[in-house]
């Protein structure tokens, strides 16, 4: 039997490559040019002259080209974790559960269930997947004026053998990026405007009768993966990590007259403004690898 270190020991060289250096610095490449082209053109407030509308054009055509990027990028950072799903045979059991579930993408308790969820208009640079068969699940959104969410997530099904606590742990591996910029179509005006760039992943909890009807919410967690607010901001930044236990579980009461609904979340939330002389744009994307998810029944 497989101890918990061992598979810890496995899980993380497993998702090493994707944790090196990312879609930021490419990305990065992308801003500096615009920026250059942004600097070339200065011209005086306080009305939008030719040059300013210009200024504003360019601007417009640049976030065209950049979210077209970011669906790219996205796609190749979801392709990196289906060719390095972790294979894994046997499974360890969490002590102090009377029983306790393990889910996988394969074996004798897959997982079930994939979902997504794009509100509103879905343009480039937005989306949101999920794949049951290899536990991966992404999110991203990109927005130039307003306030906007994707998510994803994969799910499964118990019904307890009896009354209990249920004790959620997903295991997930994580890397993502954002992008933060600005443009100031009248400079010496000090008009400042905010964008917004985060990611999380959550454990979302829910339950039906025996016959799946009459669903109910149990609980849910959620943990931030990075969060980024900034006035006047500008340039991309890369994260990774994995997410397992401490903050990341959840623990419900259940009982063995219902069913349960399990899932495991991720979310990209972005947020840009835009007033007379600036104008900004946020792009966030996370992509998740979940090669095993804990249930326990917990009775004492």
């Amino acid at each position: 039997m497989t101890s918990y270190d061992e598979m810890e020991t496995q899980a993380i060289p497993a998702m090493e490559e994707l944790w090196a250096p990312g879609p930021a610095e490419r990305l990065n490449a992308l801003l500096a040019e615009e920026e250059e082209s942004v600097r070339a053109i200065r011209p005086p407030p306080p009305d939008l002259s030719l040059d300013q509308q210009k200024l504003r054009a360019n601007f417009e055509h640049g976030g065209e080209v950049l979210a077209r990027q970011i669906s790219e990028e996205v796609k190749a950072l979801d392709a990196k974790f289906r060719d390095t799903v972790m294979a894994v045979g046997e499974f360890p059991s969490i002590r102090s559960t009377t029983v306790d579930t393990t889910y996988a993408p394969d074996g004798l308790n897959p997982y079930r269930y994939a979902a997504r969820e794009v509100p509103g208009f879905e343009g480039t640079g937005d989306g949101a997947a999920a794949d049951i068969h290899t536990g991966t699940f992404w999110a991203s959104r990109y927005t130039t004026a307003g306030q906007l969410t994707s998510r994803a997530a994969i799910g499964v099904t118990i019904v307890p053998e009896q009354s209990c606590l249920l004790w959620v742990r997903p295991y997930i591996n994580w890397t993502g990026f954002d992008i933060l910029q600005h443009v100031d179509y009248m400079p010496g005006t000090g008009e400042q405007r905010r964008a917004f760039a985060a990611a999380d992943v959550g454990i979302v909890v829910s339950s039906r009768d025996l016959a799946g009807q009459n669903p109910v919410s149990v609980g849910q967690t959620h943990v931030t993966l990075w969060q980024r607010d900034e006035l006047n901001p500008v340039g991309s930044r890369n994260y990774s990590g994995t997410a397992f236990a401490g903050d990341y579980e959840l623990r419900v009461p259940a009982s063995s007259d219902r069913m349960f609904d399990i899932w495991a979340t991720c979310r990209a939330h972005v947020m840009a403004e835009s007033g007379v002389a600036v104008a900004t744009r946020a792009s966030s994307s996370v992509s998740c690898s979940m090669p095993f998810m804990f249930v326990g029944q917990v009775t004492g």
